[in-house]
C-alpha cells in the first residue's frame, strides 16, 4: 500500500508535513500504521485516521494535598526544539487489539516507570473528531479511554519524572490539583 499516493489522491496536503513545521511526516504515519497504532479509513468519502488512545490522570496524595502529574515539555533532539505541553494526563496509543487497561498499564510503565498493581479507575470512553495537529489536513477520530490512578508519597521513590526516547526527552512535574 502506497500511503503517500493514497494521501495525495484524497487531497491531503502532505507537502506541509515536516518536522520544521512541527508536524510529523508521511514516513511516521506509515510507521504508525505498520505498528497497528493507527488505521486509515474512508468514512463518508473522507480519508480518516482512526486512533484508539488511553489517557491516564496520575494523582499523588501527599498528606492533605492532592497533586497531578503534568507532562511539562518535550525536547526534540533531532531538530533542537522544545514543545511546551502542560498536559494533565499520560496519553498512549492502543496497539492493535490490545485492551485499554493493558495499554494504560503499559503507558504508565513506559512513560514514568510505574509497575505497581494499584487500581486503575475507569472514568469514561469518548469519541473526539478533529483535524490532526501532527498530520495537518487529515481528519482524525480518537476513541479515548480515560483512567485515573492515585499514588502516595511512598510511590514517589519509583516514579520517573523523565522519559528518554530515540529522538526526544519528555519531562514531567507535579502541580497541585485544583
Amino acid at each position: 500500500m502506497n500511503i503517500q499516493k493514497i494521501l495525495l489522491e484524497n487531497g491531503i496536503p502532505i507537502h506541509e508535513w515536516d518536522h520544521n513545521k512541527k508536524t510529523k511526516t508521511v514516513a511516521e504515519l506509515e510507521q504508525e500504521i505498520l505498528c497497528q497504532e493507527t488505521k486509515l479509513e474512508l468514512l463518508d468519502n473522507q480519508l480518516t485516521r482512526s486512533v484508539k488512545v488511553v489517557n491516564i490522570i496520575v494523582n499523588v496524595q501527599l498528606g492533605d494535598h492532592l497533586f497531578r502529574l503534568i507532562e511539562d515539555k518535550q525536547i526534540f533532539l533531532n531538530f533542537g526544539k522544545v514543545r511546551e505541553r502542560n498536559l494533565g494526563y499520560i496519553a498512549e496509543k492502543i496497539i492493535g487489539d490490545e485492551m485499554p487497561e493493558t495499554a494504560a498499564r503499559r503507558a504508565l510503565q513506559e512513560e514514568i516507570g510505574l509497575t505497581l498493581e494499584k487500581e486503575l479507575i475507569f472514568i469514561e470512553e469518548e469519541i473526539e473528531q478533529q483535524n490532526s495537529m501532527s498530520y495537518p489536513g487529515l481528519l482524525s477520530i480518537y476513541q479515548i479511554f480515560r483512567y485515573r490512578i492515585i499514588l502516595n508519597a511512598a510511590d514517589l521513590t519509583i516514579l520517573r519524572f523523565s522519559e528518554v526516547q530515540d529522538n526526544k526527552i519528555i519531562l514531567f512535574t507535579l502541580e497541585p490539583e485544583n
